[in-house]
C-alpha cells in the first residue's frame, strides 16, 4: 500500500500527522529538496509540497514519474504556481484546457 506525505514548514504541516500523513519538515529549499529525492525513493503514492518550495524545485519534481506530486499552498498563501501546472498537465493529457473559465 502506498504512503501519503507532505513537504513543507513544519508548523504548517504538523496537522497532517493526525491523518496518518508522513510529514517532512523542511527549513529552506535545499533541505525540501534533499526530503523530496528520499521520499521518491520510498513507497509513497503521493507527496504534496508546499508552492513555496515547489516553485524552486520545478526542475527536480518535472524529472519525477511516480509518486505523484501535487503542490498546495502555504502560509503566504495562493501563488498560482500549483494551479497554473496542474492547468498545463490537463491540457497535455486531454488536449485542451478544461479547467478554463468559459470565454478565457
Amino acid at each position: 500500500m502506498y504512503k501519503i506525505g507532505i513537504i513543507g514548514d513544519k508548523e504548517e504541516i504538523s496537522c497532517f500527522k493526525a491523518l496518518g500523513v508522513v510529514t517532512y519538515g523542511a527549513k529552506d529549499v535545499e533541505e525540501a529538496s534533499s526530503m523530496l529525492s528520499k521520499a521518491c525513493d520510498e513507497n509513497f503514492g503521493i507527496i504534496f509540497i508546499s508552492e513555496g518550495f515547489a516553485k524552486n524545485l520545478d526542475e527536480q519534481i518535472s524529472s519525477v514519474e511516480m509518486p505523484i506530486i501535487i503542490e498546495i499552498p502555504d502560509k503566504k498563501g495562493i501563488t498560482g504556481f500549483g494551479i497554473e501546472k496542474l492547468r498545463r498537465t490537463v491540457e497535455k493529457a486531454v488536449g485542451t484546457n478544461i479547467l478554463s473559465k468559459k470565454g478565457e
